[in-house]
């Protein structure tokens, strides 16, 4: 190309580099991963163009509104952060941005509102049309005007779960770097005033304080934080056993969407580890009548597995613990357990289970319960022949190699639906454990490239960790499922627990003790 021909691709000149003009793609957005739009004399049409010195994300000059107003107006749009390219979003003008605070002690509530109800609701949003969910809901006024009185734990944690969402949508822009700080920062302040709220002990916060270790559970999981979130499972454990396990707490109905989610997330946790890692497997497997109860009556609060294969997860969890201490005289009748639990997952029927299930949606539940069905049959071989329960036999390779091709088949459309792909995580998983074997290269490559998809898309760095403990395993040139997992993993997808029946039980508790001295500033009092 002659020197006075040489022209600026239009990412270059949006960002004011110095572009290099090799056709077809400029090497600056090869390098750093952005498609590059070209040299054409027209501006391209997938780019929302603002002049320079021209920001149009917000306007300083307009009045300043009501909270209420500006959390139903502004809560319309949603981000489109997969184009954005710095800290105001200029492609996504009109749509609101992560607000990022000065002072770590400060959470901007309305503002991270908007963004939950702009971005992660409208996301969760095609959920309903598979039925009712308590468990998904926009952000309300009166739902900001009670978080205001929230502890700071509370209020710290949703903040890092919206910071999280944004860093994982725009994970190569240099605005995530900015926004990494600000969410250690918050998740400090957050520890800290959980902390302060265990030395105080007053009465009636157990399930507030139950609600904020939940909190940064999910958001050291949602981040990909590897060892923190563990101490957070076994401290709301201790305290589940200690006020008289789940039976008690489930009679108190604020409490009961924490409880779901901590029994969920604890024997998801069990299956993605090695057998010596598993944890209160037996104490999962005698609640399980009780919780399913719940479970069924919830209808989904953080997964779509069916309550009948759910219960044959924990099944198969309490094999798996058996099989580590099991002595020559139950040896015989733990592996007909093994047996018995794979036929009933073969004899279940995704028929007749979604037959309740309405018209429109049927078909969702058909794939999903499809899915799962499959996925659970494969945990169930693989994880008991890791454990000497069931034999590794021609017979059931082939079995397992059949159940791969099928997974994949149903995860296809499961993963195109906006309504069913969050949920699709754990059996991607269970699918990435199987392919490890001969002849199963394109599954994995399947596998390999829709996991980061996914993290993109649903704003959690979970599927990303996922496909570097595939790759690790797949590399490692073992083919057994607890060489897997050198630790515990949990593949889920919720974003945060319902905490919005808890606030009038903290103002109360407040209230409670504003005659104590009480060093906790978080309180109020």
């Amino acid at each position: 190309m002659d020197q006075t021909e040489k022209r600026h691709c239009w990412e270059c000149r949006r960002r004011c580099l110095v572009c290099d003009s090799t056709k077809p793609s400029c090497k600056r957005c090869t390098t750093s991963g952005t498609r590059c739009p070209g040299y054409d004399s027209v501006k391209p049409a997938r780019i929302r163009w603002v002049e320079p010195g021209r920001v149009t994300s917000r306007d300083r000059r307009k009045p300043k509104r009501s909270l209420y107003t500006s959390v139903k107006e502004k809560g319309k749009g949603v981000m489109n952060a997969q184009n954005s390219s710095s800290s105001m979003p200029v492609i996504c003008a009109g749509l609101p941005p992560v607000v990022i605070c000065a002072d770590a002690a400060a959470v901007p509530l309305v503002q991270a509102a908007e963004y939950f109800n702009a971005c992660i609701y409208k996301d969760l949003k095609p959920v309903l049309e598979l039925g009712q969910n308590p468990h998904i809901y926009e952000l309300s006024a009166s739902i900001i005007h009670n978080a205001t009185s929230a502890p700071q734990f509370l209020q710290h944690g949703m903040y890092c779960i919206i910071l999280s969402h944004r860093m994982n949508r725009i994970r190569k822009d240099p605005q995530a770097k900015r926004l990494n700080e600000k969410f250690y920062l918050h998740r400090g302040v957050a520890i800290r005033s959980l902390s302060k709220h265990l030395d105080a002990k007053y009465d009636g916060m157990d399930n507030v304080i139950m609600a904020g270790i939940l909190m940064l559970l999910l958001v050291d999981i949602q981040h990909g934080t590897l060892f923190g979130w563990r101490c957070h499972l076994e401290q709301v454990q201790k305290l589940i056993s200690r006020r008289g396990g789940f039976h008690a707490l489930v009679r108190f109905d604020m409490a009961e969407p924490l409880l779901l989610s901590i029994w969920f997330l604890a024997i998801i946790g069990n299956t993605t580890c090695p057998a010596a890692d598993l944890g209160m497997t037996r104490v999962h497997l005698e609640a399980s009548d009780f919780m399913l109860e719940k479970y069924d009556y919830a209808s989904f609060p953080v997964g779509m597995c069916p309550q009948p294969l759910f219960i044959e997860i924990v099944r198969i969890n309490h094999l798996r613990m058996r099989a580590v201490a099991v002595d020559a005289a139950e040896a015989e009748e733990t592996a007909l357990d093994a047996y018995r639990t794979l036929d009933r997952i073969h004899a279940f029927s995704p028929i007749l289970w979604t037959e309740s299930r309405s018209l429109l949606s049927r078909q969702d539940w058909m794939r999903v319960s499809s899915a799962y069905q499959t996925a659970v049959a494969l945990y169930c071989i693989l994880a008991l022949q890791s454990a000497s329960l069931i034999p590794e036999t021609p017979s059931m390779r082939s079995q397992c190699a059949e159940h791969g091709h099928h997974l994949q088949s149903v995860l296809v459309e499961c993963l195109a639906s906006s309504r069913t792909k969050r949920f699709m995580v754990w059996p991607l998983v269970v699918l990435g454990v199987e392919a490890v074997h001969k002849g199963a290269a394109p599954i994995r490559a399947f596998v390999a490239d829709r996991l980061p998809e996914l993290s993109c898309d649903l704003g959690t760095s979970v599927p990303l960790t996922a496909k570097a403990v595939l790759e690790a395993f797949w590399a490692s040139g073992n083919e057994r499922w607890d060489d897997c997992f050198d630790r515990q993993y949990i593949f889920t997808t919720q974003i945060a627990p319902d905490t919005s029946q808890l606030f009038p039980l903290y103002q109360r508790a407040a209230m409670s003790c504003k005659d104590t001295p009480c060093r906790d500033s978080a309180l109020g009092c």
